[in-house]
């Protein structure tokens, strides 16, 4: 199959200029608090410690970096074991310091001080380890891999990066997901995912052909020492889309940048206390949110960094 895609170059700015480029994860925070959207998109700030207080987002990460080595077909060589130190005589992850690529790379991602009761190392390995056994024979075939696409709105773009696009028999789009149950509300709430939307259209535009399903990939994770159970802990799921459901897509999508605009504009960038803690977490922003104004700048240098958000590295112009 010759490449279906649009030509994009490595650095998507080539083709973006100056423009404006929105993905789902900027569009999702806006509404969650407009507030924490200007300190992580506008100011490009992230905590100085380089951690996270999301410990499900940490292990979501590098369970996926672990299943793009498998489906690029590298997960099985191996590799020096990330997690090996010359202190280590018996480390449980490797063999004579050799590990398996796809694991290696989940434990990168996912070092033993992010560690929690639920999410631990051990559990991560233990699900890509049954998640190849049970799927050892896909009924798809792969065609793409972390692919980005680029999607012009108006005067603005959307971007992101497809976990895979595969034939099944028609075209899908796969989307990689951890979590700690799937429910009833989590598959509605995937109907009108603003990710998982975009890409659909993003790629019907790419092969000129109607893309509108969606492969959602869920990894459960077991609570503690709990086995890995296929039937109970590896969900997928067929979502559909009809032109109807991707007109609606563009007015959110246009909606939340108008909004974003109108902040930009007048300054104003109102907190959302509903997204503090929302998933029982406390958001990152809280003591630079909370703080008088005339101390902000101060919590900002002691606590935080730039590092631009850059999903499929769109480098920001100097």
């Amino acid at each position: 199959m010759s490449d279906p895609l649009m030509s994009i170059p490595e650095n998507l700015r080539d083709i973006i200029g100056d423009a404006d480029w929105f993905d789902a994860s900027r569009i999702d925070l806006y509404h969650t608090c407009p507030r924490r959207y200007y300190y992580r998109h506008e100011l490009h700030l992230v905590p100085a410690d380089g951690g996270s207080n999301n410990d499900a987002l940490n292990f979501g990460s590098a369970i996926h970096s672990g299943l793009e080595a498998h489906y690029k077909g590298v997960g099985w060589e191996l590799v020096k074991c990330p997690h090996r130190n010359a202190l280590d005589t018996d480390c449980p992850f490797c063999r004579n310091g050799q590990t398996r690529r796809l694991f290696a790379k989940f434990l990168e991602k996912f070092p033993s001080n992010l560690e929690t009761e639920r999410r631990t190392q051990i559990t991560g390995l233990r699900l890509l380890a049954k998640y190849l056994e049970h799927y050892r024979d896909e009924p798809f075939e792969v065609k793409l891999v972390e692919q980005p696409v680029i999607f012009p709105i108006d005067d603005f773009y959307f971007v992101g990066k497809i976990d895979l696009l595969v034939l099944w028999p028609d075209w899908h789009i796969t989307d990689h997901k951890t979590a700690g149950r799937v429910s009833d509300n989590y598959n509605r709430g995937i109907r009108i995912h603003m990710q998982t939307t975009g890409y659909m259209l993003t790629m019907s535009a790419a092969l000129k052909e109607p893309v509108t399903k969606a492969i959602i990939n869920t990894l459960v994770v077991p609570s503690g020492t709990k086995p890995v159970e296929p039937e109970k802990h590896f969900v997928r799921r067929i979502t559909t889309r009809t032109e109807a459901d991707f007109d609606e897509w563009r007015t959110t999508l246009r909606a939340a940048v108008g909004e974003i605009r109108r902040s930009r504009q007048t300054g104003i960038w109102p907190q959302r206390p509903s997204g503090c803690f929302s998933y029982n977490r406390q958001c990152e922003y809280w003591d630079l949110c909370t703080i008088a104004p005339i101390a902000r700048d101060g919590i900002i240098r002691a606590q935080f960094v730039k590092d631009p958000w850059d999903p499929t590295n769109i480098k920001e112009p100097s």
